[in-house]
């Protein structure tokens, strides 16, 4: 694999090496150089615009500490405005299907819990884009982003719940979350021996079934078994949540067991499917 570091000292030897017939490297390769300078450049800003932050930010303390209470508020309307222009990245799931995300900003310079809050921010808001979805092999259902949030104006009105509690509030929706993807592991390990079974059944080899092979019962025993055990335990984490009783243990654990369960579960499957498994 060529480095950027490669790429930019010795570019017209990478054209040369990445250059193959009817296909010139040297597009691509400037592209790549110039996206590197512009993440480069954006990071100068960033570091710049934090710094000026601190220095503020100290520079507010102090002038609090001796009385200068409108200077203040002055210097401390700035670091609000510094705040508004200093870009973030974020991945989101189903990003360009909403009308809102549910976004976890600090609102405070403190270096604790306390400091995030989470505000609802329109997909359709000044300053906020959605790039075009991530290639991925799964959940096609659920398409993946970066969002870029880039001087994104917010009021108070988009606050959700209580000021500082952003991050209690995202543990909690994450524990429910972990039950969601216990049970999307579930379905994925089930549709896999589903698919496993049905092959076995028909592909034969010396005259008979695949299935009849005891190499191939002990996968398709050992995944109907693990299936069962994580379906169980994603129910009992759903059943408390239902209930209102405490359940986060149980879902984290469903989640470990049923995800750890569906990659075995399906990697079996791909063995028993062959060559088809795969392709």
């Amino acid at each position: 694999m060529l480095s950027l570091k490669y790429l930019q000292e010795n570019k017209e030897e990478a054209i040369k090496a990445l250059s193959i017939k009817n296909f010139d490297a040297t597009q691509i390769i400037d592209q790549v150089i110039e996206l590197d300078e512009k993440r480069k450049s954006a990071q100068a800003i960033l570091d710049n615009t934090q710094a000026e932050m601190n220095s503020l930010s100290k520079e507010i303390g102090m002038l609090f500490k001796s009385g200068k209470v409108e200077e203040a508020n002055s210097a401390k309307a700035k670091t609000v405005e510094l705040k508004e222009n200093i870009s973030q990245l974020n991945i989101e799931m189903n990003a360009s299907i909403a009308d809102f995300i549910v976004t976890l900003v600090r609102t405070d310079d403190k270096e604790n819990s306390g400091s995030l809050s989470l505000i609802v921010v329109p997909t359709d808001a000044k300053g906020l884009s959605i790039g075009p979805a991530e290639k991925k092999m799964g959940l096609q259902g659920s398409p993946t982003h970066a969002v870029v949030y880039e001087g994104v104006h917010v009021t108070k009105d988009m606050l959700v719940g209580e000021l500082g509690k952003g991050l209690q509030y995202t543990l909690a929706t994450l524990d429910g979350g972990r039950i969601g993807i216990g049970a999307l592991s579930v379905g994925l390990a089930q549709a896999a021996l589903d698919e496993a079974l049905k092959y076995a059944k028909e592909r034969k080899t010396f005259g008979k079934p695949i299935s009849n092979y005891q190499a191939i019962q002990w996968m398709l025993a050992d995944a109907e078994t693990q299936i069962s055990a994580a379906r169980l335990m994603v129910y009992k984490a759903a059943d408390l949540k239902e209930n209102g009783l405490p359940y986060s243990k149980e879902a984290a654990m469903a989640k470990l067991f049923a995800t750890e369960m569906a990659e075995k579960v399906c990697r079996d499957a791909i063995q028993i499917h062959g060559g088809y498994g795969y392709s």
